[in-house]
């Protein structure tokens, strides 16, 4: 029962209801508080609005729709009245950095729980549109019978050769094929078919048993992650609830099995709503070794009729679970040494780029270690290095190089430098020989290797299959290669250098955060299989001295704090000393906040902005207001204020000035899409940040439209 929730007061006296049968049909309510006075009787219908009044205030919630129903309501026109009235809007929480003092990295450290989740209310799904992709196991022909049996018209989809079928018979598509997703969308829409719900179950079926791991993957990110992407790419601008289903990604359990290859389709349902504004998404995960087909059908049949859906569940065994984060207990924070060995051998894969040098630098200062980095670009010979990295040369990347040994080496650390490529295995095996040959048995290994490369970082409906696979091989392809080198070899851990994405997503982040999933995943499958200790760091964003021109370091700063290498230095200890856990999630700012804007995606950060007509003022900034003048400024500043809550917007106004980040920068993108029909790139915005210099791209991308007038001087107006 909840307090008075309009006057914050003490909770109300204790009351006592009483409902007893009425004639024809009607019943009798009575009311008895302490402080009212004795029992009253609801006999009539100023009666029983006290009665439900009294119960509203203790958390009874009524249902008014049949307390209304009998009225007839009519529309009474008032007099209009300019209220001259200033309304001051508390704005939502900011992802602010701390000042230094007040950095604690040990509360950063977060871990994945999971709670019994409370469903939603139900639906009909009478009259609902659905698409689903059916899966060979059963579970979805079930659902699709439920579905229509309750009044729902669905078209079904199976994975074929080629795009072939009809509306009522279901079709049947290449799931590798951009170009068949378009087709069936032209096709729904020539038959009246488009649907409000997709329900997407191709991860379900079981991966081939007798492929390699890297075959398997592949095939899980055809039916899974690339499938979700083509979907989504070639959908015409409409609302759409996303229902992505999967059998065995999450193990709930300590001895549950889980199947890593499916990870990164958790990605592109957490970056999908934040770059389309009319998009929902949920991931529910099934496990048909614990439920039998028809029990998982009747499971998921119930979940995707709730009105709401949490961003991931878990069905398992008749209980619905959901995913949360929480702070790492601080009785986990044991005191007491890094458990790290003198002299011992690491190898770090990535070694020589900036977070795996970090990471060298903690096992240089606590252990003297003897490291052994790889990276594809490796070092000249040591009696060159002069050359590369003397005082007052050029900077280049194998200078840079250098001079990272060098302090590491003048740590204490020894250090074999590998040319080699994480995702070749050959490679990888000579590596971990080469080491052993060297220094001894590997004490522990660090996989750091990664893609950074800007134009890997793609919208979802931009993103080629090539970007996909530069962030793949690095970071799974490179880590199934490295489990094989590994073979024999018993480390006292292996530690996956994951990110942040993987939880908040983010604008552009589907292959990337779809990679880093898949580390998450394959610690946990490898810990449960091997009993070595593997754990997945989800590190927040790095910033590094010199790298502030990078676009995602430039956004990270935008949308909150970065993690200095001090800080990620101390974090990784604290990781190693946190042996029991085999996933950490490191956020430097409020993780519930960041959770509420970028996943929630609450009210106050999906940029709906205050109630009320107008919004809050345009804030004081440094460049004066200067009104949108041009047709194409109008359509951007309306865009603007109606994401960002305010009365105006100037054509000179910076877009980060007035309270944007990059989730509002992607469905600016979105409206001026489905307004204008232009598609920008993702860092449109923040190369153009102001209404003048972006309308002036859109312009000059469209080029003058057909027909319109050329006479010098002449000034042509649209309504808007």
């Amino acid at each position: 029962m909840r307090e008075n929730p309009t006057d914050g007061g003490p909770a109300p006296s204790p009351l006592r209801v009483t409902i007893r049968a009425g004639a024809a049909g009607t019943c009798e309510v009575a009311l008895d508080t302490p402080d009212g006075g004795g029992p009253r009787a609801a006999t009539s219908r100023a009666g029983l609005l006290e009665v439900l009044g009294a119960l509203w205030r203790r958390g009874v919630e009524p249902r008014w729709s049949a307390v209304h129903a009998p009225e007839r309501r009519r529309r009474v026109a008032l007099p209009t009245y300019p209220f001259d009235r200033q309304r001051y809007w508390v704005d939502p929480l900011r992802d602010e950095p701390a000042g230094p003092a007040e950095r604690k990295p040990a509360e950063w450290l977060h871990v994945p729980v999971w709670k019994s989740g409370l469903p939603g209310p139900a639906r009909t799904g009478s009259g609902e549109r659905w698409l689903a992709f059916l899966d060979a196991r059963g579970v979805g022909a079930r659902v699709v019978e439920r579905l229509r049996s309750a009044g729902a018209d669905v078209v079904t989809v199976r994975p074929g050769p080629r795009f072939s079928g009809d509306a009522e018979a279901g079709y049947a598509l290449d799931p590798r094929s951009r170009g068949d997703y378009a087709a069936l969308w032209r096709a729904l829409d020539d038959h009246g078919r488009r649907p409000q719900r997709v329900l997407h179950l191709w991860s379900v079926d079981p991966l081939d048993p007798d492929g390699d791991e890297r075959r398997r993957f592949d095939e899980a990110c055809d039916r899974g992650f690339y499938s979700l992407v083509h979907l989504a790419a070639t959908r015409p601008e409409g609302p759409l609830v996303l229902a992505v289903v999967s059998e065995r990604l999450h193990a709930l359990g300590a001895a549950d099995a889980l199947v890593a290859e499916r990870a990164p389709l958790l990605a592109v349902c957490r970056v999908l709503p934040q770059e389309h504004h009319d998009l929902q998404c949920t991931a529910i995960d099934l496990d048909l070794a614990a439920d039998e087909p028809a029990a998982a059908a009747r499971l998921l049949g119930d979940e995707i009729l709730r009105a709401d859906a949490d961003p991931v569940v878990a069905l398992r065994s008749g209980s619905r679970w959901v995913q949360e984060f929480e702070r790492v207990p601080s009785a986990l924070h044991a005191p007491g040494d890094v458990p790290v060995r003198p002299r011992g051998v690491y190898l770090i894969t990535g070694g020589l780029g900036d977070v795996g040098f970090v990471l060298g630098v903690a096992l240089a200062q606590r252990a003297r270690a003897r490291l052994v980095l790889t990276g594809r670009g490796g070092l000249p010979p040591r009696e060159e290095w002069d050359r590369y990295a003397a005082p007052g040369a050029a900077p280049t990347a194998t200078g840079v190089r250098v001079q990272k040994v060098r302090a590491l080496e003048a740590l204490g650390a020894e250090v074999l430098v590998c040319a080699a490529d994480a995702a070749d295995e050959e490679q990888m095996r000579a590596v971990v020989q080469t080491a052993r040959a060297r220094f001894g048995p590997l004490a522990g290994v660090i996989h750091a290797a990664g893609e950074l490369s800007e134009d890997t970082f793609q919208p979802v409906r931009q993103l080629e299959r090539a970007a996909g696979a530069r962030q793949f091989a690095p970071k799974v392809q490179g880590l199934l290669a490295l489990r094989e080198a590994l073979r024999g070899e018993t480390p006292d851990f292996v530690l996956l250098t994951s990110s942040l994405s993987t939880v908040l997503g983010g604008v552009g982040y589907a292959a990337y955060a779809g990679a880093n999933a898949f580390l998450d995943a394959f610690a946990a499958a490898e810990r449960r299989r091997t009993g070595v200790p593997w754990v997945s760091v989800g590190f927040d964003q790095w910033e590094f001295p010199g790298r502030e021109g990078l676009h995602r370091t430039r956004r990270a700063a935008r949308e909150g704090s970065t993690l200095r290498p001090d800080e990620g230095l101390a974090v990784f200890e604290m990781a190693l000393r946190l042996r029991p856990l085999e996933r950490i999630v490191v956020s430097t700012t409020p993780l519930q906040e960041r959770l509420a804007r970028w996943v929630r995606l609450d009210p106050p950060a999906a940029g709906a902005g205050p109630a009320g007509p107008a919004g809050r003022p345009r804030p004081a900034l440094a460049t004066p207001y200067a009104a949108p003048s041009t047709p194409t400024e109008r359509v951007l500043a309306g865009i603007w204020q109606e994401l960002l809550g305010l009365e105006t917007v100037g054509v000179d106004d910076n877009f980060f000035d007035l309270g944007g980040h990059s989730l509002f920068a992607a469905r600016v993108l979105s409206r001026l899409r489905a307004a204008l029909g232009v598609t920008l790139p993702l860092d449109a915005i923040f190369d153009a940040p102001t209404v003048g210099a972006l309308a002036a791209r859109i312009d000059a991308s469209l080029g003058p439209p057909p027909g319109a007038p050329g006479a010098p001087g002449e000034r042509v107006e649209i309504e808007i």
